[in-house]
């Protein structure tokens, strides 16, 4: 008998039975991954329409948008550790219930404040899946390899499994975050055009019903070790943290985006105290998770650097990212009075863009340096919003809007594909649940931040336009503005790429170790996540054996082949 030929992209995990439920498994973690984003995408077409039909105030219109991120992203820490402890499928599969039953809800909503309430409970059902999910998935494809790229770029090549390609291309090539939220604005378009808004939140119900009823089958179970619920197990969740993090980042975003919108602005004495008490809140914490025994965020995290750079690199890209498409959107509505089904339409180059540069990133994530990869992504977002920022009422789209939001979204689709590879790669599996978390809280928390600056950005230049110069008595002016602010912040992730050190991610095959004359410890970067994580549990559990530092232990763990390992 000859040999079996070993698959060059890696062999499918011994979690899965098939190549169809592993499919289904990343179709799931994509619209998993694309919950919060979707909403975003949904309010941001159909905010206005809700508005006229609610009489609801400006404040109440903003936190439509504001109060999903701004719950989801203050409790995700919270919800990552849930994950860890105490198992990550069945808290996917609540969260996935409670997120469908939360937009039935916000379907049959008759005020403003109701919408608002049941949109940041909506977030918060966002934000209990997608740490839960992106934990089972680290856990699932623990080896570097191929096959692991493309499924955090949702996608197979095509000259493997053929039998399932087509499937998972069409349905799964890389939506997920960047692309959750084009989808969103789309299906709100649609819904809106032809129905009502409130059938954009019936639409996401049914696809999450889909979605939480195949989790039961194709989600693998959780094998991870898991603390039972006891009072012991309940002393090592760091509850202070939690109520800490919680009130800071509430209290911070609720005044940035309160601010934009009040009389008095930013010198509102109780959006001050908001502010002021935010901060002190966030400072304690980060005082806190430094001295407590079982931190919500491990800080030791931070000390790899290219972890630390590459969450800053993406707290700055999803400071533009979706206020360009929000004003974007707005524009298309207040300015050129587009129908909702004219804006979905107007917004498909994005979707062209994200599913083609999903597979070509998928591609290249085990090929070329990845840190060129964030240098074109950041140089994307760059030209699409010099493009819309130089943009004006009676300008070609297929000129400045069609190209913008072709590039726009290339850049949000590198920088979080090559961002979740190095964590997911270099975490622990016991903390990947944590490392998905932290991703997806500094996205939706820098959303909430950067949607007040942009409202104080626009504000001030509506009520004082331009009579003459480039943007003399022209609407776009305002818009255009936003946009070059969201250009700032992208020319700052171009000035912070030079200072990565990561290079291809990916490229070894499971069990092509010795015909590639490597190890899978020389795939670990000696001063990598993974090996400062392994070093601190070890410190933490006091594992490591008479005479030898925790370095060697750490080598002889690696060096180790694991018993659930697919040779």
């Amino acid at each position: 008998m000859g040999e079996k030929t070993k698959n060059p992209l890696g062999e499918r995990p011994k979690c899965f039975k098939s190549n169809f439920q592993e499919v289904l498994f990343i179709f799931v973690a994509t619209l998993a991954v694309g919950m919060g984003s979707l909403v975003s995408g949904a309010v941001t077409v159909l905010s206005g329409f809700v508005g006229r039909d609610l009489n609801m105030s400006t404040v109440e219109i903003t936190w439509i948008a504001a109060s999903s991120g701004l719950s989801g992203g203050a409790f995700l820490l919270c919800f990552a550790r849930l994950a860890d402890l105490f198992g990550r499928k069945e808290i996917f599969i609540i969260s996935s219930a409670l997120f469908t039953a939360f937009c039935i809800a916000a379907g049959f909503s008759n005020s403003g404040i109701t919408l608002d309430v049941l949109n940041g409970f909506i977030g918060l059902a966002s934000s209990a899946g997608v740490p839960a999910i992106l934990g089972i998935m680290g856990a699932a494809y623990d080896q570097p390899s191929r096959r692991k790229n493309y499924a955090f770029a949702c996608l197979y090549e095509r000259n493997h499994a053929p039998e399932m390609c087509f499937l998972a291309n069409f349905i799964t090539s890389g939506a997920g975050n960047p692309l959750g939220f084009i989808f969103g604005a789309v299906i709100a378009g649609i819904a809106t055009q032809f129905a009502s808004w409130r059938t954009t939140y019936w639409v996401l119900a049914v696809i999450y019903t889909i979605v939480t009823a195949i989790s039961f089958f194709c989600v693998p179970g959780d094998d991870t070790q898991k603390v039972p619920l006891t009072f012991s197990a309940l002393k090592t969740f760091d509850f202070v943290g939690t109520l800490l993090t919680i009130a800071g980042v509430g209290l911070f975003s609720a005044a940035l985006g309160l601010g934009s919108d009040l009389p008095e602005g930013y010198s509102t004495p109780y959006v001050i105290v908001f502010l002021v008490l935010g901060a002190v809140l966030i400072a304690a914490f980060v005082w806190w998770e430094n001295r407590i025994e079982y931190p919500l965020v491990p800080m030791y995290i931070w000390k790899d650097w290219n972890f630390s750079l590459l969450v800053i690199i993406l707290t700055l890209g999803f400071f533009a990212f979706p206020i360009g498409m929000l004003y974007v959107a707005i524009y298309m509505e207040n300015v050129l009075h587009y129908t909702p089904i004219s804006v979905a339409a107007h917004f498909l180059p994005a979707c062209v863009s994200g599913v083609v540069m999903n597979i070509i990133a998928g591609y290249l994530l085990d090929k070329t340096s990845n840190k060129t990869i964030m240098y074109l992504g950041n140089i994307s977002y760059v030209v699409a919003f010099i493009l819309l920022g130089v943009n004006k009422v009676g300008f070609s789209y297929w000129c400045f809007l069609f190209p913008a939001l072709f590039f726009i979204v290339v850049g949000c689709d590198f920088g979080f594909l090559v961002c979740n590879m190095y964590v997911m790669s270099g975490m622990p599996a016991s903390q990947q649940s944590i490392a998905g978390s932290i991703l997806q809280m500094v996205t939706k928390l820098a959303v909430t931040v950067s949607f007040g600056l942009a409202n104080v950005v626009f504000n001030k230049t509506a009520a004082k336009p331009s009579r003459e110069g480039y943007y003399a008595n022209n609407p776009a002016e305002p818009y255009a503005m936003v946009f070059w602010y969201a250009a700032g912040c992208s020319v700052l992730c171009v000035a912070l790429c030079p200072f990565l050190t990561i290079k291809t991610q990916g490229n070894a095959v499971v069990g092509d170790a010795e015909q590639q004359g490597k190890s899978d410890v020389e795939l670990v970067e000696p001063s990598g996540l993974g090996e400062r994580m392994a070093l601190g549990e070890l410190a933490m559990s006091e594992q490591i054996p008479s005479g030898k530092n925790m370095a060697d232990v750490v080598h002889e763990m690696q060096a180790q082949p694991s018993k659930d390992k697919v040779l």
